[in-house]
This record gives C-alpha cells, structure tokens and sequence, in this order.
C-alpha cells in the first residue's frame, strides 16, 4: 500500500513538473531538440549530402578535428565526419585484431556494412597509430576515389610552424588537382568565416549549462547539437542552432539544484547514450573536454593575417588531444572549464585500447587531485552494451559526491 501511495505522489510530481515546463515554453525547446534526435539528424544529413551530390559536387569524410574542414569548404566540397555505430559491427572485429580500439573497429564496420559509400575521398590526420590504421584498411577493403593523410606533428615546438605549412600547402594542392578548382585567399576566408560562426553557436549552447545563467539543456542533447555540425553544411547546422537559442533564451532552467555538476573527458565519445547513463543515474553534464565536444569548436580562427598562416596557427594552437605534446594546455582546458561551470566531478571515459588517452590519465588525475576535484575513470568499449555498467559505476561516484 506504501509503494502504491509513493507510486502516486511521483506520478503527481511528474505531471505537475510536466505543467509547469509546458507553461513556461519548454515544449518549445523539446519541438527543436527533435530535430537533433540521432535518426532525424541521420536522415536530415542524407538528405543534405544527396542534394549536394545532385549539384555534382563532392563530399569527403574525415576522421579526425585535425583535418582541417575550412579548406574543404574552401574547395567547395562537404566534409562529413566518420562516426562509429551505436551497436557495433562484427564485420570491423573480423578484419582488425582484438588490441585495436573498438571506436576504430566500429568505424571500419560501418564502412564495410556500406554506411559509407556515398564518400569521394577520404581525410585522415596522422593522430594515433590506430586512426592510421583505419585508414590503410579502409583503404584495401573499400577504395574511394580520393585518400590523403595530413601529417600532423605530434610535438608542437619553434620549428613546427614551416613543416606543418608546407603540410598544408600540399593537402591543398592534391586536393585542388583531384577536385579540378581554385581554392584561392577569398574561398580560405570565406570558409573561416562560416567555421567560426558555428563555433561561437556551439559555444553559445555549452553557456545554457552555467550555473550563473541556468541549466537550460541536458548534456545529451548538447552532444548531438555538436554532432549536427560535424555531418551537416555548416549552413544548415548554424541555422538549426540559431533557432534553439533563440528558444532556450525563453525557457525555464531544469530543475537541476541537487543533482552533482559533472565534465566528462577521455576517449571518442560520438555516442550520446553514454552522456545520457551518467545523466540517467542522477548527475547532470554541464561541460566536456571531448574532440566531439569542445575541443572541436572552443577557439576561434583568428583572421588577422593571410588565412593560410591563420589556419596552420589555430590547427597548431588549439587545445590539444593527448597525442599532441606539451599536453598542460589541455589539462589547463579542463581547470578552466570545471571552474567555469563549477563542476563537481570530473568522469574519465577510457575506450579499451585507446593508447593515447590510456597514457595521458595518470597525469590528468594527479592534476585534479592537485585541485580538489573528485575523479571516476571508466574503461569502456564502444558499443552501447556496455552502458548499464557506466550507470552502475556512476551511481556509486555519484553516491561518494553527496556525502558529508
């Protein structure tokens, strides 16, 4: 009889909680964040890249925020960032060996189960030996017509700025040859432009989580507005974005007081399933340090000079992934965003394998500890099965941050 009555008196919470969002406009909010939803983002973007196609112009994936997206626009082509599958694929498991991480294995199985034929080339920057590796099988079990690599220094240092240019100068030659045009200074600065106002969009949204101005947006449902930008022209994406904050502006804040503050950082996390099981056991993910999130959009080109020298710089610059040395600018990243958003702890994803990430997080945590800040690491696989594990392992961090 107790369960019934308790049973009750959630139910009529949830219906008075419900009330109230309706009337303050959060229905609202929820009629954009549709358009988000991971299948209708999926369909929007094949429907984008077949009328690009029509137009006969040609859509290149890359797998990496190291590849530079300007000069692809520049070249009047689409690039479309290679994502893994939310449930894997036994197909990348029987072409690469059990130590390569699943996130790759996931990514190849996509390309083998023909998610990815609708691509005229292929871009890859040389980050970790295991995303060069995608590349080369990729290469011998699917061929496109197009495939380079950008050689990326992993040592950022006086002497990296002329190799790295003249890096970029003959991704933009082949790519000029394979694509019959021009990318001239104009198209460069006109690409910049378009860029850098979807990243000031993107960041825009990440600001509806500050404790200041109010939660106004779940974690998850940040990931896939910072997925539409990585698989949609920068066009639609900015146009989609400018319409949420117009309607978060007039919304109420979630009711989130009580629940912990939490960043996420760590491994590939392309799968907003996972943001969602740390948000579903209780905490809320106001901010990230992910290559999915805001390493791919937190700096601004700075367009004060010959645009070819502004991206060699910012490509340069920007704060770094753990395979790019000296690594404190990313962990001073995350200092800054857990002060910012007042985080109350900090959740390491580590995707088995991930060499890179799996080296660099002794030295994070000892930073964080060196700061106060209570950590969780979790080794993942890429699948989403792994996910009810994350909520149980959350659940008891979550548990340890509310005691006394």
């Amino acid at each position: 009889m107790k369960n019934r009555q308790a049973s009750s008196r959630q139910v009529a919470a949830v219906s008075k909680t419900y009330r109230r969002k309706k009337e303050g406009g959060y229905e609202k909010v929820m009629d954009i964040l549709k358009e988000f939803d991971m299948a209708r983002l999926t369909l929007l973007s094949q429907e984008e890249i077949a009328g690009w196609k029509s137009r006969n112009k040609k859509v290149m994936g890359y797998t990496c925020l190291y590849v530079p997206e300007e000069i692809i626009y520049a070249a009047d082509m689409l690039p479309i960032r290679v994502f893994g599958g939310i449930n894997g694929s036994h197909k990348g498991e029987s072409v690469l060996q059990v130590n390569i991480c699943s996130f790759i294995r996931s990514c190849l199985g996509e390309v083998l189960e023909g998610r990815y034929q609708f691509l005229d080339g292929l871009i890859t920057a040389r980050s970790c030996g295991q995303m060069r590796k995608l590349h080369d099988v990729w290469e011998l079990y699917s061929k496109v017509p197009f495939m380079y690599v950008i050689d990326h220094p992993h040592r950022i240092s006086d002497f990296t700025h002329s190799y790295y240019k003249k890096e970029i100068e003959r991704f933009i030659f082949e790519l000029e040859e394979f694509g019959k045009v021009k990318i001239s200074s104009e198209a460069l600065r006109h690409a910049i432009r378009l860029c850098n106002e979807n990243r000031a969009l993107l960041k825009e949204v990440y600001q509806w989580r500050n404790k200041e101005r109010g939660v106004k947006i779940w974690g998850h449902e940040v990931a896939q507005v910072v997925r539409s930008s990585m698989i949609l022209p920068k066009e639609k994406s900015s146009s989609l974005i400018k319409g949420l904050l117009d309607k978060l502006k007039g919304s109420p804040s979630i009711s989130s007081d009580k629940k912990p503050r939490i960043l996420i950082t760590g491994s590939m996390i392309d799968n907003p399933a996972f943001i969602k099981a740390v948000e579903d056991a209780g905490a809320i993910v106001v901010s990230d340090d992910l290559c999915m999130g805001s390493r791919y959009f937190w700096d601004q080109v700075k367009l004060d000079k010959d645009p070819l020298e502004a991206l060699v710089n910012h490509y340069l610059e920007r704060i770094p992934c753990p395979f790019i040395h000296p690594r404190e600018k990313r962990f001073q990243h995350i200092i800054n965003l857990a002060r910012e958003f007042q985080v109350d702890g900090v959740i390491i994803f580590l995707i088995k394998f991930c060499d890179n990430f799996v080296y660099d997080t002794p030295e994070c945590i000892d930073m964080l500890k060196r700061y106060d800040i209570p950590t969780l690491e979790l080794e993942i696989e890429h699948s989403s099965l792994s996910i009810g594990q994350v909520k149980t392992r959350v659940q008891a961090f979550l548990e340890m941050l509310s005691r006394p």
